[in-house]
This record gives C-alpha cells, structure tokens and sequence, in this order.
C-alpha cells in the first residue's frame, strides 16, 4: 500500500485455521463494525446522486448515519455498506436484486486507480474477486458451479434493517463477509501482483479502500462513496480514510542501524489511535499511550542501562480492542560522542579535535573559528586550519592590514572589530579586505559590512549576491548593499528562493523587474511578495498566465495587480464566462473593444440575451457562414433580434412560420413540415406527404386549384378529379359523367 512499514507477528494457528474455506459463523454485533470515513468526516454519498436509480442501488450516508463501515474478526474481513432499500428480490427472501455492490482495494499506492474489486454479485449470486484492470474473476465464493444457494443463505452475505432513513424511507445493511487468507497478505513484504499467481491486496494495518456498485455484478463503476456521482469521477477524491485490519505498529525513528548520540534515546512511531504501545529492551520495558492520530513517543529512561557502543534491539508491541496483536522492531547502536573515538561527531570540527574538545586541530584540518585550530588561525573561507599567518603585517591575508582589524591592538578580537586570524569574519563568502575596500577598518558609503553576512538583509549573503567577489557589482549580480535590487518590489531573498546565486526554473530574476517582460513588475504580480502564484495573482515568470491569448499587462491594464472594473482577469481565461477565451474575443489583443470584437467582459456583448459564445459556434472569434453576430443585436437586420428570429440569418420581418417549427419559412427546406423539401415539394406551403398532382401540372392537388386541369375550379367542376371541359351531367346529380 506504501502507507507504511511494518512488521506482524501472527499466531500461526490464526494463519493456519480451516475455518477460512467457510462463512462466517456470525457476522456479529453492530457494536463492532468501525465506521469509515471521508475526508476525516462520515463516510457520505448522496441519495440518488445517480439519475433515477433504484433505490435498492443507491449506497446512501450523511455525518450520523456513515455509508459503510468494516470489521475483522482475524478470520474474515466484513464490510457494511448502507442501501436506500433493501437488495433482495422480496420481502423475506434469501435472492438479491440482480446487480452488485462491492469494495475497490488498492495494492500500489496510488490513489487514482483501483487495483481489485470485491463484489456481492446479485446476477450470478457469487462473492467475487476481481483483477479491475482485466476484468478477470480471480477467486468467486459460492460458486454457481457447485451451489445455487444464495449467498445470504449460504453466509456470505447478510441483509438487515439499518434502523436510519437517510432518504426518507428505511435504509438496510448489505454486509458481506470475506476469508483473510484469500485477500491479507500477512507477511507483510511488498504486494505480490496477480501476473505472479499470488494477488493479496491488502495487509493487515491500513489499507485504502473505495465503495461502490457494480451494474454488471464485478464492476464497480457507479455511485461512488465520498463522492457526489453527479461529477466527474476523481477517484483519487472517492478514496475513503485508511482502514485498519487487524492491528499495526510502526517504529519511525530511529530507524535501522543507525547510530543515537544518546544513552536514553527517544523512539517514536504510529499505530491506532489510543492504543497502548509497550516498548521492550533487552529485559526492560515501558508503557506509553499513542495519540488520537496514533502517533506515539517513548523517552528510554536511564533506568534501562543503555551503554555507549553497544547495539540493541527495542521492539514495540501494541494489542487493540478485539485481541488483534501486533509488533514491530528496530536496531540501533548508542554511539555517544567523545574526543577520543577516532569519528568526527558531537561539536568536532574535525576527527577528535576542535569544538568543545581540548585538542585543536592541526593545520588543513577543518574549523569553524580559530580558537579550533591549534596555530589560533583558521581560514573562514576554506573552514580549514592555518599553519601560521601569511604575513607579519596582514596575518590572514585578506588585504587588510593587521592594524586596520585589531583596531587596539592587543592581539584579541573585540566587538566591532574584524578577525585578524580570518580572512572572512562574517562567513559570507567575501574577504574582510573586499568588504572595506578602502582598507580604512570603517564601513564607508558603498562598502558592505565585513562583520555581517548579509549587509542589506534581503536574505542573501553578500558573496552570493557579489558572485565573482570582487566588490563591485557586475551585470546578473544583485547589489549587496540593496534588498530590491531590481527595484520590482521584491526582496532579492525573495526571488532567489532557494538562496543560490543563481536564477533557477521556478524563480522570478532578482536583476530584472520585470522577469517575464509582460511590463508588469514582478512585485505587482506577485502581490503578497511570497514568490508563489497564488490565487487572484499573475505569474512573474508567464506573459499570459492564464493562457487566453492576452498578456498580463494588457488584461490589468493599470498594472496595479488587481482584478479591477472594465479589465479581464489576467487569471481567468474566459473572464465573463460566455465559452469565449479573453483573447478570442479581443482578437486583436489591444485590450480594447474594436469593431467586430465582441466585449470579453460582457457574456453577451449585444444584448440579445444570447452569450457570445453560444452564438460564435465553434469559438473562433469570427462570423462564420452558419453563426449570428454576437456583436450585433439583430444579424440579418429585419428588425427582429437574434434571440427572437425564427431565422437569424435570413431577412425575415414578417417571421412566417408556416408549420410552426420554430424556423421560419426563410430559412426552413421544409416550411410546411410534411417531410418533403420545398425544392422537391408540390405543395411546398400546404402539408402533402402524399405529393399528389392529378394533373401533374407541378401544383400538387392539395394547393391546386383545379386539380384536373380541365379549365373548370375545383370549387365548381363536377367530376374535380377527372377531366372535363364540358362538364356533361346527364342525371344532374353533381356528379359529372366522367366520373360518375
């Protein structure tokens, strides 16, 4: 899991137990079910966060009624999830509802992914265990194969009243019971993977797990625990709070081999919350409590006889609520340093020498001051012994005269005075004599001090800044004597943060103000003056933060760093949110609104109550063929406005609509809806799917007048369907001759 390492030791009759083939013989009592949490919470999931799902389907939970809880009882891991309704089929039943309800378990250490399921599969009535990537069916209990009983009624699966009703109605319990031995890798080594014929994804301590439901019955894809299933799925957010199985303890520090300064050493480490760690070495022990984060620390008292260069094992042991045991072990060796044990430790500065130790260290050896060496000279640049001085006159021969740095001379470095035995008495990286340029043992205008590190106190000592130390300060040099050197507004500590000397990836340049050249001063865009980006701030190092097309400086235009009325938002980037880029609509990146740019602050710039973005289609800042205007209230210019025009494009005053589609005849193939194009339409005003023309005249009858085309109206012809220029009526019963 990468959550930690640790070391169990298990019974082995625990490990070694038949009774792992088989169900449990309880699932007992709800009093030992631990709850798990989200996010430090209650273990949530909305009601119905999933469309009109069922409610048998639906895993509910709110801060008093958690969505799933787990147990074990050292043979088989349990866990409860809560359901809106009951699973099975019928009240009173032993079949589920075909459908599936599981676990998702993680054996990498990444959070955003899922490795196995374990999943109650009420299709196939089998508990089953799943490789997520494959898909494959690693192990099924109850199988079909050799059962048809239900799981409830096989033991695997239990299904009782929850006694809550997050929804409204009453909530049930689905809980499921699987063996250890098929799922706890309990020797505790790194996971074994399916590819290498031993899948055991968890271990006993903590685990990450996920609860969902499965529509297939194996996988789980759907209403997520910790999550609000109405979003896009994070699983790295899903994730429920670590389980623990079994019990853990963990030894954190000191860690194995290493040496303690110390004969009584403090060891610390983690386990459950409140449990009781009892530390053991050699015949000694110690009771302490861990905290409610599980956090533990033990102070080795002297009662425990820890001898100097001798090497111990301490072993911690802790035993939960439910008789669960656990240890862990770590060896250590008290080495406590003298100034005779041949190693460079505790104040040395050397091996055996220096520091609080009576021998001073011999020349070339390591120092600190020159009271480590044993000439009384050590060289603060080198940190390494002198053998003598470099002249009678300038003793470390920084430049400065002996006279100038013990001012009184009496041979002793008193305040205020430069050390004669160092060449660089503040430890900045620059000789006392570059410091006081002028050799006149004063710190004179334009000279750093010799006697602090950092003369300007931005954070960066005077050789960092003074690079090739030669006093003067040299283009890509920040000025020592200066906290701002370029003036932005930001300390030169500041924007090199990583107090180098040099402008790294990530770093704003302390001898630029403006480190991106978007003309705004990096102190303007790094408002709080932290050397991050933080909300509602641009970026020193990015012209055009948030990628919209605009730089920063013309999105706040008066470059005060502030998101201030009439500007786009130099960190947001569609700023008026209409589905446009800032930089889409002011095309021209003037910051200014020109003719054909629709307004980047406005979501809709015409007015029409379209956004801009709704009516520039494919969002390219242009009036493309089969797009409205969005700077143009009414684009075809009939008087009607785009959101009102049955055809926004097409000249249109009078808005016919002759089948009441919404599109109007001007811009309609079919305008009377009868699923033929007026192009092609006999009738292309009068609905006529039939499309037919007695006379074929072109003019379909339903619009034609004189559907026969014998001279004679409709209205008036006796036979309106037969020609009949004559219209003989020899029985005058209206009915023509022709067609009587």
């Amino acid at each position: 899991m990468g959550l930690r390492t640790i070391f169990v030791t298990l019974l082995a009759s625990l490990l070694s137990s038949t009774a792992f083939a088989t169900p449990p013989a309880s699932f007992g009592a709800d009093a030992d079910y631990k709850a798990i949490g989200c996010a430090g919470g209650a273990s949530f999931d909305p009601p119905q966060d999933q469309g009109g799902v069922k409610s048998e389907r639906d895993l509910v939970g709110d801060a008093n009624n958690p969505a799933m809880y787990v147990r074990d009882n050292g043979v088989h891991v349990f866990f409860r999830l809560r359901l809106d309704a009951s699973p099975l089929k019928k009240v009173g039943g032993a079949e589920l509802t075909p459908f599936g309800w599981g676990i998702g378990l993680d054996s990498d250490g990444v959070v955003a992914t899922i490795e196995y399921y374990l999943v109650v599969n009420g299709i196939s009535e089998e508990l089953v265990f799943v490789q997520a990537s494959t898909g494959d069916v690693l192990k099924t209990w109850n199988p079909k194969a050799t059962s048809i009983n239900p799981l409830v009624t096989v033991g695997y699966v239990e299904v009782k009243k929850a006694g809550s009703a997050v929804l409204g109605t009453e909530d049930f319990f689905l809980t499921f019971a699987v063996p250890m031995k098929d799922v706890v890798d309990a020797s505790l080594t790194a996971k074994v993977d399916v590819a290498l014929g031993k899948p055991k994804p968890m271990t006993f301590g903590k685990n990450i797990v996920w609860a969902a439901t499965a529509t297939d019955g194996k996988t789980l894809s759907t209403d997520f625990t910790c999550w609000n299933d109405s979003l896009p799925l994070d699983l790295s957010k899903a994730a429920a709070d670590p389980i623990v199985i079994g019990t853990y303890v963990d030894i954190s520090a000191p860690t194995a081999g290493q040496k303690v300064t110390t004969t009584t050493p403090t060891l610390s480490g983690s386990t459950e919350g409140g449990l009781t760690v009892t530390i053991t070495i050699g015949t000694k022990t110690l009771d302490v409590t861990a905290d409610a984060a599980g956090k533990w620390s033990a102070d080795i008292p002297t009662s425990f006889g820890l001898s100097n260069g001798v090497t111990y094992t301490a072993a911690a042991a802790v035993k939960d609520s439910d008789g669960n045991t656990a240890t862990a072990q770590v060896t250590f060796t008290v080495k406590v340093p003298t100034c005779t044990d041949n190693e460079k430790n505790g104040s040395e500065t050397d091996v055996d020498c220096g520091g609080t130790c009576s021998t001073k260290c011999a020349a070339n050896l390591k120092c600190l001051v020159s009271a480590d060496c044993d000439s009384g000279l050590c060289n603060g640049l080198t940190q390494k012994c002198l053998a003598g001085c470099f002249s009678p006159t300038d003793c470390d021969g920084d430049g400065l005269p002996n006279n100038k740095e013990d001012l009184n001379s009496n041979n002793i470095l008193d305040v205020g005075e430069t050390d004669f035995t160092n060449p660089d008495t503040d430890g900045d990286g620059l000789q006392d004599g570059k410091e006081d340029a002028n050799q006149n043992g004063q710190v004179d205008v334009g000279e750093t001090k010799p006697l602090v590190a950092d003369t300007d106190e931005d954070g960066l000592k005077d050789g960092q800044e003074d690079a090739n130390k030669n006093g003067i300060v040299d283009p890509g040099e920040t000025d020592p004597l200066k906290k701002d050197s370029d003036g932005d507004g930001l300390g030169d500590g500041v924007e090199d943060a990583n107090k180098n000397g040099t402008v790294n990836a990530g770093e704003t340049d302390p001898t630029k103000a403006d480190t991106d050249g978007d003309t705004l001063s990096d102190g303007v865009e790094d408002a709080n003056k932290n050397a991050k980006v933080d909300a509602g701030e641009s970026s020193p190092l990015v012209k055009d933060t948030d990628g919209d097309g605009l730089n920063d400086n013309i999105e706040d235009a008066n470059q005060n760093g502030k998101f201030d009325t009439g500007e786009t938002n130099a960190t947001v980037k569609d700023t008026d949110n209409d589905g446009l880029g800032d930089g889409v609509e002011d095309n021209n990146a003037n910051g200014k609104v020109d003719s054909g740019e629709t307004d980047p602050r406005l979501a809709d710039s015409d007015g029409d109550t379209l956004q801009d973005g709704a009516e520039d289609a494919n969002k390219n800042g242009q009036v493309d063929g089969d797009e409205t205007d969005p700077a143009k209230k009414d684009t075809d210019g009939d008087a009607k406005n785009d959101n009102a025009d049955n055809c926004p494009l097409a000249l249109n005053a009078t808005q016919t609509d002759t089948d009441k589609d919404g599109t109007g005849d001007a811009c309609d193939d079919d305008d009377d809806g009868d699923g033929v194009a007026d192009t092609k339409d006999v009738c292309p005003l009068a609905a006529d799917p039939s499309q037919v023309d007695t006379d074929k005249d072109g003019k379909g009858d339903v619009c034609d007048d004189d559907d026969d085309g014998d001279g004679v109206a409709d209205t008036k012809d006796v036979c309106p369907l037969a020609a009949d220029p004559s219209q003989v009526d020899t029985d005058k019963d209206g009915i023509g001759d022709v067609c009587d």
